[in-house]
């Protein structure tokens, strides 16, 4: 009987441990899959998942291209045309209410969702 408790005890100790192993995989891989790895933004993945949240009467959508920005990637490199962008976006970071946020969709357009 006490084998068959030890078993027992070891087996949910282990079922729980994949459980939150699994739980937390979930939540990283969330993470990495709405993000946007330069910039920090929520990216378009996300958008289209929560697009239909962001659908009411009192939200404002803003898009914002930087224009020439292939341009620049190409006669500064990638490596200025990234920092560029991280600037940006740092500096419309702090121009928005709190209910304001900004979602990166792709190399250069940003689109700001504006709720009050």
């Amino acid at each position: 009987m006490k084998l068959f408790l030890v078993i027992s005890a070891a087996f949910c100790a282990g079922f729980i441990l994949a459980y939150l192993l699994l739980k937390y995989t979930i939540a990283q891989y969330k993470e990495e899959l709405y993000n946007d790895k330069l910039t920090g933004l929520k990216n378009s993945i996300f958008l289209d998942y929560s697009f239909s949240k962001y659908l009411t009467a009192d939200t404002c959508f803003v898009l914002i291209d930087i224009d020439n920005f292939k341009d620049f990637n190409t006669k500064f490199g990638y490596e200025a045309a990234d920092e560029i962008l991280k600037k940006f976006v740092q500096a419309i970071s702090g121009m928005g209410q709190q209910q304001t946020q900004i979602l990166f969709l792709v190399i250069q357009m940003l689109l700001l969702v504006v709720s009050q």
